[in-house]
């Protein structure tokens, strides 16, 4: 009998927290989920972003290069050769092409 007097009184609504209490640290533990899911999105965020800006990096110099091994094409002979090799080596083709660039210029759209 006298344990059921000391749960009447105010032990039995300490009793009733409890409940409570595991529902607020339920909720908590999804919040830190939560949170725990958009740091390791963010982590994959950032990571992507410095794979992107070191392929930035390696593309710049990779540019570099292909900037210096470039030349220029002067002579309409050579641009037909190097349109025929675009071609696929048709130099019917590329003769063609050639005659159409230097119509619209270096700067200009060839459409076959």
């Amino acid at each position: 009998m006298k344990i059921k007097e000391e749960l009447k009184g105010e032990d039995h609504r300490e009793f009733s927290l409890i409940p409570k209490a595991f529902g607020l640290l339920e909720l908590e533990a999804k919040n830190l989920i939560t949170t725990m899911k958009r740091m390791l999105w963010l982590t994959k965020i950032v990571s992507l972003v410095e794979a992107v800006k070191k392929f930035m990096f390696e593309f710049g110099l990779i540019a570099q290069c292909v900037k210096k091994m470039l030349k220029e094409v002067d002579k309409d002979s050579e641009l037909a050769d190097v349109e025929a090799v675009s071609a696929g080596n048709n130099y019917e083709l590329g003769n063609m092409i050639a005659e159409a660039m230097a119509k619209v210029g270096c700067k200009g759209v060839v459409t076959l």
